[in-house]
């Protein structure tokens, strides 16, 4: 017996969906949410409040990709989560160079530049963007699901289960979600 092919339909984007995806990215339009961006294109104000009713679309989805695709995301991404900036201390003239390179180095610190004055020295060095980094790796945490499923565990404490068994097999769901990743619990 031969298998079937199954052809996926590719569905494209409505004009309407490309005119509000234009709206939101475009930084001259100063369109300060989703829904706002959807009644500036034309549609209702019952889905402006439900903007998920066009951004799960096929062909929304197909937009993200074309513009924004994963592989571009992934690529900024890892720039994030390395990214670096120059910052500043100032030190008592008496410390030497060295020992403000060792020192700064023992922070993963690279000195640029010291100017030496009358009453200290100034030291600027390249640091890691801790800011930059901790908002890449927020982002790639709810990204893959996981503060979810953690704040599912962390909160359990706050309903109240018929019985302690409903309360372990609610646990042991998330917990083993927490260890496999997402989508191991899909039945």
């Amino acid at each position: 017996m031969a298998k079937k092919t199954i052809k996926i339909k590719k569905r494209e984007p409505t004009l309407k969906q490309k005119r509000a995806f234009e709206l939101i990215h475009n930084p001259s339009e100063n369109i300060r949410s989703m829904g706002e961006g959807l009644r500036k294109a034309g549609y209702s104000e019952e889905t402006s409040k439900a903007p998920q009713r066009v951004t799960e679309t096929k062909g929304w989805q197909q937009l993200m990709e074309e513009y924004l695709p994963d592989t571009l995301l992934a690529d900024v991404h890892l720039g994030l989560l390395k990214s670096k900036q120059i910052d500043h201390m100032v030190f008592p003239t008496k410390v030497t160079d060295q020992e403000i390179k060792d020192l700064l180095a023992t922070a993963n610190c690279t000195v640029k530049k010291i100017m030496h004055g009358e009453m200290a020295n100034h030291v600027w060095y390249w640091t890691a963007n801790h800011r930059a980094r901790k908002d890449a790796i927020d982002m790639a945490y709810r990204l893959k699901g996981r503060y979810n499923d953690k704040a599912l565990i962390d909160n359990s404490k706050h309903y109240h289960f018929t019985s302690p068994e409903k309360k372990r097999k609610y646990l042991g769901r998330f917990e083993k979600m927490l260890t496999t990743g997402p989508g191991a619990n899909k039945r």
